[in-house]
């Protein structure tokens, strides 16, 4: 079945290993975001729920050996309208929901687990 293993370091120096699974509850993320910090409303992460996890062998233009590459199929999650709470309080967790059609980005993505 599909699953990715992620390695960390946690925030005391600890390495440790988590699963994300798309079949389980255990199929949402959260990536640094790409975002620029100066933006109003910047915010230091994004949110995704995994839908699959693929492998491809692919080769480079003007490369020789072909290459896996591993991504991850994601649906994007958006910040509830909710965050001022968080604002206040940062002990407070992120409220995310499903980004909708209408929003002004796409709802699904690519997402190189490296």
């Amino acid at each position: 079945h599909q699953t990715c293993c992620i390695n960390f370091t946690t925030y005391d120096m600890q390495h440790l290993q988590d699963t994300i699974n798309p079949s389980m509850s255990h199929r949402d993320i959260m990536l640094h975001a790409c975002d620029d910090p100066s933006n109003p409303g910047y915010h230091p992460f994004w949110y995704a729920r995994v839908i699959g996890i693929y492998r491809c062998l692919t080769r480079l233009c003007n490369q020789p050996e072909f290459q896996e590459i591993h991504f991850l199929w994601i649906r994007w999650l958006g910040r509830s309208e909710n965050h001022v709470r968080a604002a206040i309080n940062p002990h407070f967790l992120d409220q995310v929901g499903f980004v909708t059609q209408d929003d002004d980005m796409d709802i699904f993505g690519f997402v190189n687990p490296a």
